[in-house]
């Protein structure tokens, strides 16, 4: 029996998205995991440690803008 793509897709998508969660919540000493959960959500809390807190990319932060908190981030960071 012959699925259309429409029916196929989501549950590869599916599947997928089950192996990476499952890999996810394996990893040892996922440091992340409090903060992202689940595989394929993002929250504020991800771009709040990526844009102010992560010391893993204090330097390209600081290459290209410095701020302290998440409104600073928005209110004097230019875009251009």
């Amino acid at each position: 029996m012959k699925l259309p793509a429409s029916e196929f897709l989501p549950r590869v998508n599916k599947l997928i998205s089950e192996d990476w969660q499952q890999i996810w919540d394996n990893c040892a000493g996922n440091k992340l995991r409090c903060i992202q959960p689940t595989v394929g959500t993002y929250t504020p809390y991800i771009f709040l440690h990526i844009l102010i807190e992560c010391s893993d990319f204090r330097d390209i932060r600081n290459k290209y803008f410095v701020a302290s908190t998440m409104k600073d981030v928005f209110e004097q960071v230019s875009i251009a």
